[in-house]
């Protein structure tokens, strides 16, 4: 089972408790991460004894960044932001997860969570388990990402958003009902 981090700006507080999950999951889970990684994210996964199970890909064109998604089973996305607009732009990089058809594992965030529905896999104490049954069921794997697939259809759709958008403005603005 292959997790994919993608960051521009990897964080050893973000990567933390992924790390301890992966520290109680199937060895056979790997994480790939974009980047090079930093001393303290080193230190880190040595402390964890997982370098063996941590793959640093450098750093990624963005014309290959589908590719790349699609060559692994589970986007990750960790950070946590408290402002809207840091919520904001962790709804792209979820996005590009979904569309790509892959489940997405992220802390637990309102946003999120509703943006990933039932493809979505909060990092919890129950992640290990949710992963090693990925690792054991490729069906129920198979199962998220469909999940994940029909979500981004169905949550995604430009003109299904724009329209919505307008006759909520249309309301607000011109007091229509929609």
């Amino acid at each position: 089972l292959n997790l994919l981090y993608l960051s521009s700006s990897c964080d050893a507080k973000d990567l933390k408790p992924l790390l301890e999950i992966m520290k109680n999951s199937n060895k056979k889970i790997k994480l790939h991460i974009s980047g090079n990684g930093n001393n303290k994210i080193i230190e880190l996964i040595n402390n964890f004894n997982l370098s063996e199970r941590v793959i640093f890909l450098g750093k990624v064109a963005d014309k290959k960044i589908v590719d790349l998604i699609n060559s692994c089973d589970i986007g990750v996305y960790l950070k946590q932001f408290n402002s809207p607009m840091g919520n904001a732009s962790t709804m792209v990089k979820v996005s590009e997860y979904l569309a790509c058809g892959k489940p997405v594992m992220f802390p637990e965030m309102t946003g999120v969570i509703e943006q990933a529905g039932n493809a979505g896999i909060i990092l919890d104490n129950g992640a290990p388990i949710v992963l090693n049954s990925f690792a054991a069921n490729k069906k129920l794997l198979e199962q998220y990402s469909q999940n994940a697939r029909k979500q981004a259809v169905e949550k995604l759709d430009l003109n299904k958003n724009a329209n919505e958008l307008k006759d909520f403005l249309e309301k607000i603005v011109y007091g229509k009902k929609v």
